[in-house]
């Protein structure tokens, strides 16, 4: 009796022995994970350098490499959702954005000639030949940077105008009239003698709360503008007895 049972734990034993071992489960893992560990194994470089070689900017947009190009004109900083993003560093235009093209436009004597009004095309106009379409603007773009360091940067290098996005104007009783009131500042006081400009969609217009004048104003008021430095740039032509519209904005 005691015999029979332990050769037959024997066999039991022996038995699980021989049986094979589940195979342990692989950790779970992403589709971008996934397909760089693919990536690597048939030795597909490309593949493994489009995952890797990503840079995102201020923006959330995404361009192909490890870096910005310009990187010296760039900083690397952590949104509040805790992402690593790269941003222009203060004062330096943001060349990595496509390169606009300016269309030179005939001048007459009353003025620029001008492409049809529901043309998409930019041209280029004398900035001082445009007005503001807001009694007031604030020192800094959306990413930070001083509007009169960007029109110091603009002023060393005024071939790189065109690297900036086209002002979006309307016209008014023969009278030109931005809707990106502080890029028409930075071009007025970096002394560019054209800048890059496109006719603002008949919408564009509507929705605009940026209009204080409904012919626009020949200088605006800058908040906190005390602050800035205007070393270097073209002061505003502003008229002896100008009569300010607001006391907490700085003309300059």
């Amino acid at each position: 009796m005691h015999g029979g049972k332990s050769e037959q734990l024997g066999e039991a034993e022996s038995e699980a022995a021989r049986r094979p071992e589940a195979p342990a489960q692989a950790p779970a893992r992403d589709h971008a994970s996934s397909f760089l560990a693919l990536a690597r194994a048939v030795g597909n470089r490309n593949a493994t350098r489009l995952i890797l070689q990503r840079w995102r900017d201020h923006n959330g947009k995404f361009h192909d490499g490890a870096q910005p190009p310009d990187v010296e004109n760039w900083e690397k900083f952590t949104n509040d959702k805790g992402f690593e993003l790269w941003r222009p560093k203060t004062g330096t235009a943001p060349t990595t954005k496509p390169t606009a093209v300016v269309t030179p436009v005939a001048t007459t004597a009353t003025g620029a000639a001008e492409p049809d009004r529901s043309s998409t095309e930019i041209w280029s106009l004398d900035p001082n030949k445009i007005r503001y379409s807001q009694d007031g603007i604030t020192k800094t773009f959306t990413n930070g940077t001083r509007i009169d360091d960007a029109a110091r940067t603009l002023a060393g290098s005024p071939g790189s105008v065109g690297r900036y996005p086209a002002i979006k104007i309307t016209k008014r009783k023969g009278r030109y009239i931005s809707l990106d009131n502080r890029r028409l500042w930075v071009f007025k006081h970096a002394g560019v003698a054209q800048c890059p400009v496109v006719w603002a969609t008949a919408q564009e217009v509507k929705d605009s709360t940026h209009f204080d004048s409904p012919e626009g104003t020949a200088f605006v008021g800058v908040r906190e503008g005390s602050t800035l430095s205007m070393q270097g740039l073209v002061p505003a032509p502003i008229p002896p007895g100008f009569k300010k519209k607001y006391d907490t904005y700085t003309y300059i």
